[in-house]
Order: structure tokens, then sequence, then C-alpha cells
């Protein structure tokens, strides 16, 4: 179990508190801190099974999970989970249970739910012009989200991993700081012939933007830079005289909406500084589709076709955690 920590307040306390009522406990409880200023790290003093690993400097999610992978790399299998989600009590249970029944999948992504009961979303979204979601964000709880079903990807913030897959897959990118690094792993771990599957036993209560959602641009600018690097190192070649013509249109499309928000600065910066890591980006995406096992339509067939994403989808920027703790 991995907790990825920065200022995280009281909501960690009750995270952990939540881990240790399951049904079936964590092996091992790690939590990286990136380098809090607040004092969410002191109730776990009083708790000696959890063990806490404190960097010297904020190094951003993708990379603090990666020091995790790292430590964990002996195990079977890796659970996410933020300090702002709170697992039932047969959370991990209900997700070894399905790990063992689906041996050919190598991420599992959970539902969560918002505090008003709503879902917050059950794995990632991955649309034909690049654009991502949460997927079901904002449905009621009906009886259809009940029902195990592939999707794109595992958002991070609740998930479990296979610890052989996502190691060989290269772990996070750390390049991205934070936002869209769990679709861009997932899309990567889809590129190697894996599967992910939705676990809808498996469910956290999720705040949502308890942290980053304080800071204005913040998501805009992570969120839309992040995009074009996913874009751009997953995409098979074959594949894009298909979806190119969507991707600029969305690209146009979203610097419309984000201006009407007043967030256009940092959505300017996030499409410079995202054609500025190109080269650096390319480098990857050799190594990205030299092991590709995945066919390219059989790739086309996971997008989503949608002509317009769902309304609270388009309020929000890709990648972020629309709801607001109360």
């Amino acid at each position: 179990m991995v907790i990825v920590n920065f200022n995280g307040g009281d909501l960690l306390a009750r995270c952990i508190a939540h881990l240790e009522n399951q049904s079936r406990p964590a092996d091992r409880i790690l939590v990286v801190d990136n380098h809090s200023t607040d004092n969410s790290l002191d109730a776990l003093s009083m708790r000696p099974a959890v063990e806490v690993v404190r960097l010297e400097e904020n190094l951003g999610f993708a990379a603090a999970n990666n020091i995790a992978f790292r430590e964990l790399a002996d195990t079977d299998y890796i659970i996410t989970l933020n300090p702002d989600a709170f697992p039932e009590p047969d959370f991990i249970e209900s997700l070894q249970r399905a790990a063992e029944r689906h041996p050919d999948c190598a991420s599992f992504a959970t539902r969560m739910l918002r505090c008003d009961g709503r879902i917050d979303g059950r794995g990632d979204t991955y649309h034909v012009s690049g654009l991502v979601w949460r997927t079901g964000h904002g449905q009621p709880n009906r009886a259809e989200e009940l029902m195990e079903r592939e999707v794109f990807a595992a958002c991070a913030g609740a998930a479990m991993y296979r610890t052989p897959e996502v190691i060989a897959a290269g772990g996070f990118d750390e390049s991205f700081f934070c936002y869209l690094e769990d679709v861009d792993l997932g899309y990567r771990l889809q590129l190697g012939g894996h599967h992910c599957l939705y676990i809808p036993e498996a469910t956290v209560v999720h705040i949502g933007s308890a942290v980053t959602g304080q800071y204005d641009g913040f998501a805009t600018y992570h969120g839309h830079r992040n995009l074009v690097w996913t874009f751009v190192k997953n995409t098979p070649g074959a594949l894009l005289p298909v979806v190119l013509l969507p991707h600029l249109f969305m690209t146009l499309v979203m610097a419309v909406v984000c201006a009407g928000r007043g967030d256009l600065g940092a959505y300017a910066r996030a499409k410079r500084d995202a054609v500025a890591g190109l080269r650096r980006v390319m480098r990857k995406r050799k190594e990205v589709q030299s092991g590709r096992k995945l066919g390219a339509l059989a790739l086309l067939r996971k997008f989503d076709f949608s002509i317009l994403p769902p309304r609270s989808v388009r309020r929000h920027q890709p990648g972020q955690e629309p709801q607001k703790p109360a």
C-alpha cells in the first residue's frame, strides 16, 4: 500500500484509520511524504506499522510513487491511495480476489464515490482526441455501476497494479510531476498487451483536489501539458492519420474553454512547455513503441468516440479532481 502525501492535514490520519479497519489488512503501508510543511505526519508517530519516507523536496506524485514502487519491488501487487480517499472495509480483499480471478489484468480501477454518493470515477476514459476524463464522473451510483468491466486506465488515487508489470513498464513518468501520470502508465500497459479492469466492490469515498485544487492554474498547466506528452509518446504511428485532426481540434476548443474561465495564460504555458519538451518525449516514444504488443486497430477500439465529453468533464481540466473538500 502506497500513499503519497503533501500537506494532507487530517485527511492522512483519516485515510490510515480506514486502512486499519480492513477485512484483509495491507501487508505494508508506505507513506512517501513530499516535504510537507504541515503537521500531517504527526499522527503517524502513534502508528508504528506505517512506514514513512520523508523526501527533502517535493518531487511530485509520479516520482514519489516510483520511490515506493522500488521499495516494494518484491511484492505481487501495489495499491496506490490518495490521502483524501477513504476505503471501505473490504477494499483490499476485493482487489486481491479480483487479481486472482483475472491474471491477464495488470491494473485494477476502483469505484470512487463523491461525498454526495454520486460516482467520482470508475477508471479513466481516453478519447480519440487525446482528452481524458474520470469515467462516470457525476453520475448516480446506479446498479450498472456495480458491474465489472474493462476500462482504459486506473485512477491512481485508488488503484491496484501488478508489481512486475508496472515496474517493467517503467512506473510513472516523473517528468509529468502530477496529473495524467496514471493515464500515461495505463496507456503503456495497454500497449504492452495488458488489461485494466474496473472492480466495483473495491470502493472508496474520495474528496478530491484537497491539496492541488487550492492552486490557481496548477491543474490547467500540468493537465494540458501532460495531455500532449501522453498523446505523442504513446500513440502508434499507424493511428496518427486518424487521431491527429481530432487532437488539434480539441486543442483549439480547450483554448476557448480556458479563455472563458480566465485560465488561458496557464493553458498557453502548458502548450508552450509541452512543445519544448517534445525532443525528450520523442526519445521515450521510441522505447515505448519498440515494445508495443497491441495492434493499432485493437488499441483504437479502446478509445472513446463521443462527439462531446460529459458535461461534468467539460467544466474541469484533464486529470483534475473536480470536487472540493467540505
